[in-house]
């Protein structure tokens, strides 16, 4: 049905629709996201939602790279939700050092982007790192969520164990 739908009769919800129904299958999302790019239709924070998807699920740190690009290009890339998924992303791909730089970027963090940045720590490692952000987090005057605390219990239970095996 997309395929014999008039280039001109495509708009917004159309677009985020068929993204969304291929966010599982990368490379016929990412085609159609092309399609939408040479398109008039201007994309927005929930348009990249499945293509942040296909970027995970394909394994690619290029895509990613590109998907920023773009989000700069269209003025998202400090909308909260688009740098969460950055951040998120480049986490997943072990680029800590990008997801920092664009986490400090941010003029306004909320709890999730907090959270999403003190993860990626734990998640590879840096749990002295995720101390140190809580410890900033705490100053901001946000109230930690589950997440948070499941987070910083994480690193405790890491702590515990290394404590135990130095014994």
């Amino acid at each position: 049905l997309f395929d014999t739908t008039p280039d001109t009769s495509r708009d917004l919800v159309t677009w985020n629709a068929i993204l969304s129904a291929h966010a599982d299958k990368a490379r016929d999302g990412f085609h159609l996201f092309r399609l939408l790019r040479r398109s008039f239709v201007s994309a927005t924070r929930h348009t990249l939602a499945p293509v942040f998807k296909m970027c995970l699920l394909s394994a690619s740190p290029s895509a990613a790279e590109s998907l920023h690009g773009y989000a700069v290009k269209i003025g998202l890339q400090w909308d909260v939700f688009v740098a969460g998924a950055l951040v998120n992303i480049y986490a997943k791909f072990g680029r800590i050092r990008e997801a920092r730089v664009l986490f400090d970027g941010m003029g306004l963090r909320d709890v999730v982007l907090w959270n999403v940045m003190m993860k990626a720590y734990v998640d590879t490692g840096l749990e002295y790192e995720a101390l140190l952000l809580f410890s900033e987090f705490n100053r901001t005057g946000l109230r930690p969520d589950d997440v948070t605390l499941c987070t910083l219990a994480r690193v405790v239970k890491s702590k515990q164990n290394v404590l135990e095996w130095q014994l």
